[in-house]
């Protein structure tokens, strides 16, 4: 029994194409395989035109032959050159030459597959038989004084209907090169015919870097929710802002520090780590603040570097020890004492200072900033943080007392990566109903450290493969560069691996540290250099690294290593 494409039940009282796809389909051998009504779009001269052949039927041996079919009784007016087919009733209409739609039909399939490469290179000749042949199931065909575009050879009709193998291996031969000689499909030619032309698989791809759009759209749209909230806060005064990982801080922060400064208000944007103040300096600039005033600005420092910017604007010396051991000592107790007595000496003054990830602050720091609001001004003082992402072990305490305005919303990551970053940190983030679930988030184990670039490098082309540009990519590990899995790399997939600096280069792949990676984030993100270890892998910094990732999430981690 022939295999058909597709199968379709066909009933008792079955006429035409019916008729002979019954007999095709129970006369035929296992290994044919009969396409019914295959559609062909050819451009003849540039202008599109559709066709269609009612039966092709495939051997890998024999070849191809592609059949066209008239029901009932049909005959051709000579001297019109007119093809008519008459109905049970004695009624007439005009059809095709079914000779030269079998003959064009066959023409263009052939062309597709000498097109598509299917034996070689694009355009060589088709080494196995292809032929054609016109089905009359319905009535007997004559064998005699026939058009000249005819053969009784490439004719079936009713009498066949118990022979249809034994005839269609006839047309076959009556095709065969006798002289050239057709030879048999190869497996791959076979295989390559059915999987790139009769049974080629269309599928519109979306890209992701597309879907990373759309999705941008909605995380968008839930962040404007959110900076609603400020509405109801105060434009005076200290206030708190505590939210996990992914609920908008940073953007509430930015809209807070947009509309004073576009109210006229000096503002003072401070953070912890130099990637993340230099991702708002390029904010800030791009802001244009105090547009309608002309008097408002927004300044972005890292805390150290506002330190020895006083310091020095003040002459006061700000030199960073030698010594590893008392570097520490340095920038957390002797660096905050700069800028106070800078600040006696240095006017500047903020009407507004807002801190973005405030648990890596210690008290003391807070209390340096408010030495630099002015007396006069608004005197507002706002921390926003997540003492989950508390990874440098500071205490957590405030020059202030006030209930903190909780964000409990995710607004930045997909569902999916949403649970993960709730399950490795242990927080009650969530996402509104309805949220983009996004991609599972991939985990992919490693026994050796050094097994993990092979890992990294097949996950980087498979996302450069599906559109991904690799300017989207961040490569996250627990560990500074010159200790990870990637110290001694240079090129991913042959894109540079670089150090992340805001606003990153085009056609390269940034790396980070997840400490360095606090407050930013990346629409996809390689975790490595995942093994649990205490403190570089701790839980908390686990947390961190996963909730930077926006739409996809790699973490690469040793075999014993548990979600």
């Amino acid at each position: 029994m022939a295999k058909m494409v597709p199968e379709i039940e066909v009933g008792g009282n079955a006429h035409g194409e019916a008729l002979f796809y019954k007999w095709l389909k129970s006369g035929l051998a296992d290994d044919f395989r009969v396409f019914h009504r295959v559609h062909l779009l050819s451009s003849p001269g540039g202008s599109m035109r559709r066709g269609e052949t009612d039966f092709l039927i495939l051997h890998p041996s024999k070849g191809i032959l592609v059949v066209e079919v008239k029901g009932g009784q049909v005959r051709r007016v000579a001297s019109k050159g007119q093809w008519v087919s008459v109905s049970h009733d004695g009624g007439q209409h005009a059809v095709k030459d079914p000779f030269l739609q079998a003959e064009h039909n066959m023409n263009t399939l052939a062309e597709r597959i000498r097109g598509a490469g299917v034996f070689g290179p694009p355009g060589r000749p088709i080494p196995v038989t292809c032929g054609y042949a016109v089905a009359f199931p319905d009535g007997v065909a004559p064998d005699k004084d026939l058009p000249l575009h005819a053969d009784s050879r490439i004719v079936i009709d009713h009498r066949d209907r118990n022979t249809i193998e034994a005839k269609v291996e006839q047309i076959f031969d009556a095709w065969r090169k006798k002289r050239a000689g057709s030879r048999p499909f190869t497996d791959e030619e076979y295989q390559a015919l059915l999987s790139r032309i009769l049974m080629a698989r269309y599928e519109v791809t979306v890209p992701l870097n597309v879907r990373f759009e759309k999705q941008a759209e909605r995380f968008v749209g839930l962040t404007e929710a959110q900076c609603k909230f400020l509405e109801a806060i105060p434009d005076s005064g200290r206030a708190l802002f505590k939210g996990y990982a992914g609920t908008g801080k940073t953007q509430l922060l930015m809209e807070k520090a947009r509309r004073l400064a576009a109210g006229g208000a000096r503002v003072l944007v401070v953070c912890y780590n130099q990637p993340l103040a230099a991702h708002l300096t390029m904010w800030a600039n791009g802001v244009a603040p105090g547009s309608a005033s002309g008097t408002g600005s927004i300044t972005v420092r890292n805390f150290h570097s506002l330190c020895e910017d006083y310091a020095r604007r003040a002459g006061i010396e700000f030199e960073v020890p030698d010594r590893v051991a008392e570097q520490q000592e340095f920038y957390e107790d002797i660096a905050p004492m700069l800028l106070e007595d800078a600040a006696e000496v240095v006017e500047e003054r903020f009407d507004c200072v807002l801190v973005d990830e405030g648990q890596d602050f210690r008290l003391e720091w807070f209390e340096s900033l408010l030495k630099l609001l002015d007396a006069d001004g608004m005197d507002v003082f706002q921390i926003y943080y997540d003492e989950q992402q508390n990874v440098y072990a500071k205490d957590l305490k405030f020059p202030f007392e006030a209930e903190p305005h909780a964000l409990n919303w995710n607004c930045r990551s997909t569902g999916n990566i949403c649970a993960v970053t709730r399950r490795i940190g242990g927080v009650e983030i969530e996402c509104f109903p309805g949220w983009v679930e996004g991609d599972r988030v991939r985990f992919h184990r490693y026994s050796k450290p050094a097994e993990q670039v092979a890992v990294i490098e097949k996950i980087v082309r498979e996302l450069i493969g599906k559109g991904v540009a690799p300017a989207q990519i961040m490569v996250l590990s627990s560990h500074k560069r010159a200790r990870s899995c990637v110290a001694d790399v240079s090129r991913l997939a042959g894109y540079p691996l670089v150090d992340f600096t805001p606003p990153g280069e085009e056609d390269t792949i940034a790396f980070s540290s997840l400490h360095r990676a606090k407050g930013l984030e990346s629409d996809v993100v390689i975790f490595c250099d995942v093994d649990g270890g205490e403190p570089y892998c701790s839980r908390s910094n686990q947390y961190v690294a996963v909730s930077r990732a926006r739409h996809m999430l790699h973490v690469v981690h040793r075999k014993d290593w548990k979600l």
